[in-house]
């Protein structure tokens, strides 16, 4: 005769799912503090100037797992059009490309127009220490409003792993 598993009335958690749930509430708390909170005394991201001729910082939140973040700027360039540059780090693999571009518009909504065109963006190439950047020249001036910059998972997969507002 075989033992019949044993039943758990409806809606109970085993104590390995209830571990689970409080990693998981744990893991969103911290990114939404990280989120929610500006960078600290001393972090490049902390040297923002105003956005009258100066220069826009935008936090990079990672979407997904492995986390990657970073942090990108945005400035008039010297002889007209944009400059923006780029740096993402937490990604566990040397030599992994993420595509990036600056849109108009917030994160948290779909939607926006790219600053610039396509080609503009040079890839960001990982390094073996984890580190990847890159810099743009984008023709046009930089909008009124909302700007965000987007960094995907690969040339051919254009899930966003991370986001970052630019503040202003």
């Amino acid at each position: 005769m075989t033992a019949r598993p044993t039943r758990r009335p409806a809606g109970r958690l085993t104590d390995r799912r209830r571990a689970a749930l409080g990693v998981l509430a744990l893991g969103v708390a911290a990114l939404a503090g990280c989120a929610a909170r500006g960078p600290a005394a001393g972090d490049p991201a902390a040297d923002v100037e105003a956005p009258d001729g100066g220069r826009r910082v935008a936090r990079l939140v990672a979407r997904l797992t492995p986390p990657v973040g970073g942090t990108a700027s945005l400035s008039p360039a010297s002889g007209g059009g944009l400059f923006a540059e780029i740096r993402v780090q937490g990604s566990p693999a040397a030599n992994v490309a993420y595509p990036w571009r600056l849109f108009t518009g917030s994160c948290g909504v779909r939607g926006g127009t790219i600053l610039g065109r396509g080609v503009d963006y040079p890839i960001i190439q990982m390094q073996a220490n984890g580190i990847g950047e890159a810099q743009a020249h984008l023709q046009g001036e930089e909008p009124g409003g909302a700007v965000h910059v987007r960094v995907y998972a690969s040339t051919t997969n254009a899930t966003v792993i991370a986001c970052g507002d630019f503040r202003s």
